[in-house]
C-alpha cells in the first residue's frame, strides 16, 4: 500500500509540474507574439514607408526589399509587417523579380533561424522558461518531421506573425537541414508564385481585387484543415 501511495503521489507531482511548465511556456509564447504585434502597431512603419525605402534604393530596390523581408522573418519584435513588405513588392516589381527576391530572403531566413535554434535554442529556452520547459519543447519538436513542416508552411497565419516558430522547432529537433529546407522553401515558393502573378493581373483591375489573393491564401488552407478535421470527427462518430 505504501508503495502504491508513494507512486500515486509521485505521479500527481509530475502532472502538476508538467502543467506548470506548459503554462509557463505558453505564457512565454503569448508574450512573444503580443510584443511582436504591439511593436508592429505602435512603432507604425506603414506600407508607404517600406515602399519609399525600397524605391530609394534605385536599381538595388529588389535587394533592399529582400533585406527588409529577411529582417522581418529573422528579428523577433520587429515593427515591420511581412504582409506589408510583400505587398510592396507586388506593387513595385514585375512578378518574376518579386519571386526571385522573395526566394532569396526566404532562403537566408530559413537557414539563419534553423541554425540559430540548433546551436542556441535549448540554452535560450532553458534560461527563459526553465529546464522542464526545455524538455517539453523537445518533446513537442519530436513530433515534427519534414512531412509536417511541408504542410504547416502553407498555413500563412503561422508565418505572417513575424516569428518563424517552425524553423526554431526544426532546429531544436535537429531535423536534417536539407529535408527541412526543401519542405519549407517549396510551399513558400508556390505561395509566392501564386501571390505575385495573381496580384500582377488583378492590380490593373481593382485595388480590392489586388488584396484578394492574399486573403484566399490565408483562409483556404485553414478552411481545408478545419473541414478535414470535422470530416474525420464525423466518420469517427459514425463508426
Amino acid at each position: 500500500m505504501e508503495q502504491a501511495d508513494s507512486a500515486m503521489s509521485w505521479m500527481r507531482q509530475r502532472v502538476t509540474r508538467s502543467r506548470a511548465t506548459a503554462l509557463r511556456l505558453g505564457l512565454l509564447v503569448l508574450v512573444v507574439v503580443v510584443v511582436s504585434l504591439l511593436a508592429q502597431r505602435y512603432l507604425s512603419i506603414s506600407q508607404d514607408d517600406i515602399q519609399e525605402a525600397v524605391d530609394a534604393a534605385g536599381v538595388f530596390a529588389p535587394a533592399a526589399y529582400a533585406i527588409v523581408l529577411f529582417l522581418g522573418l529573422t528579428i523577433p519584435f520587429n515593427p515591420i509587417s511581412d504582409v506589408a513588405t510583400v505587398s510592396v513588392a507586388a506593387f513595385v516589381f514585375d512578378p518574376h523579380v518579386s519571386v526571385a527576391a522573395t526566394f532569396g530572403a526566404h532562403t537566408a531566413a530559413l537557414s539563419i533561424n534553423y541554425f540559430i535554434a540548433r546551436r542556441f535554442g535549448s540554452t535560450i529556452v532553458r534560461l527563459l522558461a526553465g529546464a522542464q520547459a526545455s524538455e517539453l519543447v523537445s518533446r513537442v519538436g519530436d513530433r515534427l518531421d519534414a512531412r509536417r513542416v511541408f504542410g504547416i508552411r502553407f498555413l500563412l497565419p503561422l508565418t505572417a506573425i513575424g516569428i518563424d516558430v517552425i524553423s526554431y522547432l526544426s532546429g531544436l529537433r535537429q531535423l536534417n537541414f536539407a529535408r527541412f529546407f526543401v519542405a519549407s522553401i517549396v510551399p513558400w515558393t508556390i505561395i509566392s508564385v501564386v501571390f505575385f502573378y495573381s496580384t500582377s493581373v488583378l492590380r490593373e483591375q481593382s485595388l480590392f481585387l489586388f488584396f484578394l489573393p492574399a486573403a484566399l491564401l490565408i483562409l483556404v488552407p485553414v478552411l481545408v484543415i478545419v473541414g478535414r478535421n470535422r470530416f474525420a470527427a464525423y466518420r469517427a462518430s459514425e463508426e
